[in-house]
């Protein structure tokens, strides 16, 4: 099987490309790159020709927004954050205000995303035909198998060879290409490999789907995981009708918080816990979503100001640090004035990285984290002339972990759904919008002892709080939960049994363990992190063009993103990751807008060699 390269150019010279991945991050990548050669005024000196090539049959959406996906799985993030180019906003909920105007929630289902990114690829595909300066193909059931370039030769080709999944008998070729990029989207996960051949098992997205298909709907249902994709599990059995009992398992049993009503025009950073009322007749449903009538969303009369809400402090005395404590003396004056600047920008008072010192430990991040919190309180206490008490409620690491090491999933919910419904926006939610563009730069101040240190100590507390899910979801949730269709087991440990599964754990608040058989078990810890289970990385890990991380993706150069050789332990000038393989030096690296921003700069550079012909930048 040969792939024909695009239209001959129209430049002296072509510069080819290869995308290994034809999902989100892959389209970000070449509508920027198209963008920036569009608004040239002059002709470019090379002409690009691109080839993506991807497992899927559909250009866009991947496996994570795909179409066979059910309505009940929603989006995590606020729709106005959803878009595919960096620096966009309102693209997105403007196209689904006219293909879907019954969805007036924020947190629409997945499945819409993936057909706005499957039709911004086609007409992306469409609008590169006859043009004369870029070309792209999308080569669909096209697998990629290996990669070899002699990285010691600035000229030498990428060589990439792939192979046609949808059909047998001689269908491998190898494609001759100037810069690759690699986006394959999420790796496999590790956890429970060992029950992948049994009857019953899902072990990813897809085989969770095929199991879904063959319930008959009265069986008992276990689910690995107790966040958003275990959350999504849980609303899918529902909106199927399914009568058996549910039980979700995982190490600390936590839902992650509730999602608060509000648009980012309306709140850029910290509102003060600003109160939003809504149209109580809005109800924020997909049309062929169920929804909970009993459960009120908004009063006729608006909302009174509730002083309940200081139970988000998780009350605790402890002083607030003053910047002057935090800043490193080593420091030069002018990155203290710089950052002191800043926080006046951003609202940033600790945990800017220009005023945290190169070798910070997770101790000192922790500390900065939980002072920006109990800053922000203070601030909407003086705000409303509220006398302050002789001692502040206030935020820290001991005080929260014992206090969700108690609290029951009922109540958990009643207090994040309140406080939703309130419209109040929580302090470590408007905390982490502020920390956005910074937690990859916060990461790299950490050593890799202090990394394993943070997903040891901290990681499931950062993602049980940055994990959020919408008011849709929460009161069935809650609903099910009081109901006993629905139970959550904390240090879960699972088994395989003649008859199915038996999961064993305990429930909040209590020391004895409880046991239940279920005979369908559903795996929904997420994606896995180890790059080697990824077919096409492990061969290139092991041929020494690439370069573990040893907390997953691969290792690469910042700001530009192009991969370390494992042979040279240098940056290879043309062979670019971005998304998951980034995970282990970025943290969040599957957010769409963190992937925008890395697409972003990697087809800054690659049209920098377009529209210059830089011949030595191989």
């Amino acid at each position: 099987m040969e792939l024909a390269m695009v239209e001959p150019p129209h430049p002296s010279s072509v510069r080819r490309i290869a995308t290994v991945g034809g999902g989100p991050a892959a389209l970000s990548f070449l509508l920027q790159l198209k963008s920036k050669i569009d608004a040239l005024l002059v002709t470019p000196c090379y002409r690009v020709e691109i080839v993506v090539l991807d497992r899927g049959t559909r250009f866009g959406p991947g496996q994570g927004f795909a179409r066979w996906q059910s309505t009940a799985y929603r989006l995590n993030f606020p729709r106005k954050f959803m878009e595919p180019e960096a620096d966009v906003a309102g693209v997105f909920s403007a196209w689904l205000r006219d293909v879907a105007p019954q969805c007036t929630t924020e947190f629409p289902p997945r499945r819409f995303f993936g057909l706005y990114l499957e039709q911004m690829g086609k007409r992306l595909l469409a609008e590169t035909v006859g043009n004369p300066f870029i070309g792209i193909k999308f080569f669909p059931n096209c697998e990629v198998n290996d990669i070899e370039c002699d990285i010691s030769c600035a000229s030498a080709p990428f060589c990439v060879q792939y192979s046609d999944v949808s059909r047998d008998g001689d269908s491998r070729g190898c494609l001759e290409v100037d810069e690759v990029l690699l986006c394959t989207g999420t790796f496999p996960g590790d956890h429970y490999r060992e029950f992948r051949s049994t009857e019953g098992y899902g072990y990813d997205a897809e085989s969770n789907c095929r199991l879904m298909a063959g319930l008959q709907g009265n069986e008992s249902i276990g689910i690995i995981g107790s966040r958003l994709s275990a959350i999504d599990l849980v609303m899918e059995l529902r909106k199927r009708r399914h009568t058996g009992t549910i039980t979700l398992g995982s190490e600390n049993g936590l839902l992650p918080a509730v999602s608060t009503f509000y648009t980012v025009e309306e709140v850029p950073f910290y509102d003060r816990f600003s109160l939003k009322r809504r149209d109580s007749t809005d109800s924020g449903i997909v049309a062929d979503i169920e929804s909970t009538p009993t459960t009120p969303k908004w009063s006729e009369g608006g909302f009174q100001r509730d002083d309940s809400r200081q139970t988000v402090c998780y009350l605790v005395g402890k002083p607030i640090p003053t910047p002057s404590q935090f800043l490193d003396s080593s420091q030069p004056r002018q990155a203290i004035t710089a950052a002191m600047s800043i926080r006046r920008c951003n609202g940033l008072r600790y945990l800017h990285p220009l005023l945290i010192s190169e070798s910070a430990s997770v101790e000192e991040l922790s500390d900065r984290f939980f002072a920006e919190i109990n800053a922000m309180i203070l601030e909407d206490w003086r705000a409303e002339n509220t006398p302050r008490a002789p001692t502040a409620p206030m935020a820290h690491y001991e005080k929260i972990t014992e206090y969700l090491a108690n609290i029951s999933p009922v109540e958990w919910l009643n207090q994040q759904i309140k406080q939703a419904e309130h419209g109040i926006i929580k302090p470590y939610h408007a905390l982490f919008f502020q920390l956005y563009p910074h937690i990859s730069k916060l990461w790299a101040h950490l050593s890799e002892d202090e990394m394993r240190r943070y997903y040891e100590k901290l990681h499931w507390l950062f993602m049980s709080f940055y994990s959020a899910f919408p008011l849709e979801n929460a009161w069935p949730m809650r609903e099910m939960l009081c109901q006993g269709r629905l139970a959550i087991l904390r240090e879960c440990k699972f088994f395989h049994s003649v008859d199915g599964f038996v999961m064993e754990g305990r429930r909040a608040g209590c020391k004895e363990t409880e046991s239940r058989r279920v005979t369908h078990l559903f795996n929904a810890a997420g994606h896995g992190s180890n790059v080697r289970s990824h077919p096409l990385y492990s061969k290139l890990l092991n041929s020494k063009l690439l370069r573990p991380h040893r907390f997953g993706g691969v290792e690469f150069e910042n700001d530009t993103y192009r991969a370390i050789s494992g042979r040279t332990k240098a940056p290879i000038p043309s062979l670019y990751v971005i998304g998951e393989m980034t995970k282990g030096q970025i943290l969040i690296s599957s957010c769409i807008g963190i992937i925008a921003k890395q697409a972003d700069k990697v087809a800054s550079q690659v049209f920098e060699r377009v529209r210059y012909g830089c011949v030595n930048c191989k």
